[in-house]
């Protein structure tokens, strides 16, 4: 069956998809004062029985400088025009210290299967050259397993850590870099009936 979104605020389709019939779906698109997320997207898709999931999970921004003086008056934890300020990380730490952690918080025992590059989320991510912007992308997947509700549960995370970089003129000429990091994250959880099962996405650019 075809799942169609219309976001609310603009009155524009925002995405469709399809789902397995019967599947429920829960998730909105909401929108904020952040200039470098302004829409942010948070859907779950699941089966009648609630342990087969398809997500989609909330891109998240960070901001971040070479410049000391800038770092003493907003140092990591605060934020920057409604951005969170935090020093770059690369996918493997954004898998395992941001995404799991605030997408499965009550998990526990949760273990690392495999990991592998997924070099066209990396092309996508990356995005179009931009004059005096410089990018940079990683694209990867994860699969972990835990028990829940005494169930073996098999999920597989893919994701992407895109950083886009920017040099202004500094004092002394010394140049100021300053960069915006996003995390954009969808995964694929099934149960103990269909564990060791691959699925098989496609990405493109639209």
């Amino acid at each position: 069956m075809t799942y169609k979104y219309t976001d609310p605020a603009s009155g524009m389709e925002a995405f469709r998809l399809l789902i397995p019939k019967g599947w429920q779906a829960q998730g909105q698109i909401t929108w904020s004062a952040n200039p470098a997320l302004p829409a942010q997207a948070r859907f779950r898709f699941s089966s009648p029985t609630g342990v087969e999931e398809f997500n989609l999970f909330p891109t998240q921004a960070y901001y971040w400088t070479n410049n000391r003086l800038f770092l003493t008056t907003n140092p990591p934890g605060t934020l920057r025009f409604n951005t969170l300020v935090m020093s770059p990380v690369d996918l493997h730490t954004a898998f395992t210290k941001v995404v799991i952690p605030q997408g499965r918080p009550q998990v526990q025992g949760i273990r690392i299967i495999k990991t592998s590059e997924v070099p066209e989320l990396s092309t996508i991510a990356r995005g179009q050259p931009v004059h005096g912007v410089r990018s940079h992308a990683d694209g990867g997947k994860m699969r972990i397993e835990y028990q829940e509700n005494s169930r073996p549960i098999e999920e597989e995370i893919y994701g992407a850590v895109t950083q886009f970089i920017t040099d202004l003129p500094g004092s002394a000429g010394t140049p100021v870099t300053s960069s915006i990091t996003g995390t954009s994250i969808t995964c694929f959880r099934l149960g103990p009936t269909k564990t060791g099962w691959t699925p098989t996405p496609r990405f493109s650019r639209p």
